[in-house]
């Protein structure tokens, strides 16, 4: 049966929320490209992304995240199996949830069994505890 994109990423949420980083970098395609407002990382196979996911999920937890939903916005009409997805993510607090500043182009690709993989993906906004977790990297 073919994933869809709802799919992925309630299991990738579900995934960070069990911080089984390995199987989150096991949902992405190699090289995979990200896209940050002031910088452009390549991760080149499965322990590079896992290393910069480990150093993520580390931030979200000082920031005391417990739990994290996709909120899709647009997903586009596949071209020879690619397409592209808008996501938000919001973040759960022990007291609250808070919308991601961050918005999130996903360049998605279907294999023939119908799984997506994530391909690369693309900032166009920062979000407070990415900001937070950039300016923190910077001063270590």
């Amino acid at each position: 049966m073919p994933q869809s994109v709802t799919g992925l990423f309630a299991r990738y949420s579900e995934l960070v929320r069990s911080r089984n980083l390995r199987e989150v970098a096991r949902l992405y395609r190699f090289p995979c490209l990200i896209e940050f407002p002031d910088r452009t990382v390549i991760a080149m196979n499965i322990d590079d992304l896992e290393a910069l996911l480990a150093e993520r999920s580390s931030h979200l937890a000082a920031s005391e995240v417990i739990d994290m939903t996709a909120r899709v916005a647009a997903v586009e009409m596949p071209r020879e199996n690619r397409f592209r997805a808008w996501v938000r993510w919001a973040y759960h607090y022990p007291d609250r949830i808070e919308p991601d500043g961050a918005g999130i182009i996903y360049y998605l690709t279907r294999s023939p069994g119908g799984l997506i993989a994530i391909e690369m993906l693309s900032y166009f906004s920062m979000a407070p505890i990415e900001a937070a977790a950039r300016e923190s990297s910077r001063i270590s």
